[in-house]
């Protein structure tokens, strides 16, 4: 597989050239088979939780690699190079790890972190409903305190990654005292009161997606995580390293759309020589190069910030992912023009390259409204 890399190797911790070992060892040549497949093998799963995937921002104390945002930058752009899904998959554990380590109590932190690190429990993050998104007010999920303890739960939730299999996830609902986060223990499986199902999709396959309906279901285990009516806070707060992820999924597609365009110039002729000798060619390959390489400067800051707890986290994370994401879909698109009919055929590279880009624009807060509040605060500061 031929490298674009825009960042010195001298930068890169140890457990991200273990996870890039991995990588080369066990994905590499598989993932078109996977992505019809719409399936992640577990055994692939299994060796990410063993290089410590699951647990790269999550303090060695717990049990975690502890290298911070721009060191999982790095390693999630490394695993979007193959497949978003695998970035996707490990992103519920970054999020639920965020939570812990900044509003869980020290006893939730050691009862629950070692085994997010770990991957002994499975996390998911759920806010969107069926009629909700970006617009909290309009979350609906009611949890109301049970006699017998925990919370008994009713309502709806959409697009939980990690939704089917997860054994701790971290939902945001509606409680007396306004939208709160709670963890909500539970072993995998349904019942007459939680019903669950998973949401087929064009493209971020090989991830669970999956939809939720409680109907007065009794979570007897459930636990408010910070302060009850503050779960907004809590849950968005995380969002900034979600954010990252979902850039450094822009930034593994963008970066995999150049070598494959690099390829195709190469190998494709017209007239006398290859297509590389255009100079139009040379052009659109310059202008991905440029893309890449803006969008990675703008995902590392971002990164930087959370690291320092920097007040401009939340912008910078904002823009990377929107930067990151119209890298991924402009460079995906540039390089099925040089590869012309040759990209649109089932179980191309470029083809899903092109299906998961769709997804950027969505994933960790819809495009338009990051643009919106950016364009709100400028001139504010």
């Amino acid at each position: 597989m031929t490298t674009i890399d825009v960042r010195p190797s001298s930068t890169v911790p140890a457990p991200v050239e273990r996870i890039e070992q991995l990588l080369a060892r066990s994905v590499d040549g598989h993932v078109e088979t996977w992505d019809a497949e719409d399936q992640l093998p577990d055994a692939v799963v299994d060796e990410l939780a063993a290089a410590g995937a699951f647990g790269l921002t999550v303090g060695p104390e717990h049990g975690g690699a502890g290298i911070g945002a721009e060191g999982a930058l790095e390693a999630w752009r490394r695993l979007a190079r193959r497949w978003i899904a695998m970035t996707g998959l490990v992103n519920t554990h970054a999020l639920a790890g965020a939570i812990l380590q900044t509003h869980g109590t020290v006893e939730q932190q050691r009862r629950w972190l070692p085994g997010i690190a770990s991957r002994q429990l499975r996390a998911s993050f759920s806010i969107t409903e069926p009629q909700a998104g970006s617009d909290l007010a309009q979350l609906a999920l009611a949890a109301t305190p049970h006699p017998d303890g925990g919370f008994l739960l009713s309502g709806e939730k959409r697009w939980i990654a990690g939704g089917m299999s997860a054994t701790l996830p971290f939902a945001l609902v509606r409680t007396a005292e306004g939208l709160t986060c709670l963890a909500i223990p539970r072993e995998p499986g349904w019942s007459a009161t939680w019903e669950g199902g998973l949401i087929d999709k064009p493209g971020y396959r090989g991830v669970e997606s999956a939809w939720w309906r409680l109907r007065d279901h009794h979570a007897p285990t459930a636990e408010v995580i910070g302060e009850p009516g503050r779960g907004a806070r809590v849950m968005l707060g995380a969002l900034n390293l979600g954010r990252v992820n979902v850039a450094a999924r822009g930034l593994g597609i963008a970066e995999r759309a150049v070598e494959l365009a690099l390829e195709e110039s190469r190998t494709r002729r017209i007239g006398d020589g290859p297509l590389l000798d255009q100079s139009h060619t040379r052009i659109r390959l310059g202008e991905m190069r440029t893309r890449l390489m803006a969008a990675d400067a703008l995902a590392r800051r971002a990164a930087q910030a959370i690291d320092a707890d920097d007040p401009e986290a939340r912008d910078l994370c904002a823009a990377a992912k929107v930067a990151a994401a119209r890298a991924a879909r402009e460079n995906a698109e540039d390089a099925s023009r040089l590869a012309a009919s040759r990209s649109y055929v089932a179980g191309c590279e470029l083809d899903r390259l092109r299906r998961d880009a769709g997804q950027l624009a969505i994933g960790e807060g819809a495009e338009d409204v990051l643009l919106l509040t950016l364009g709100g605060r400028t001139g504010r500061e």
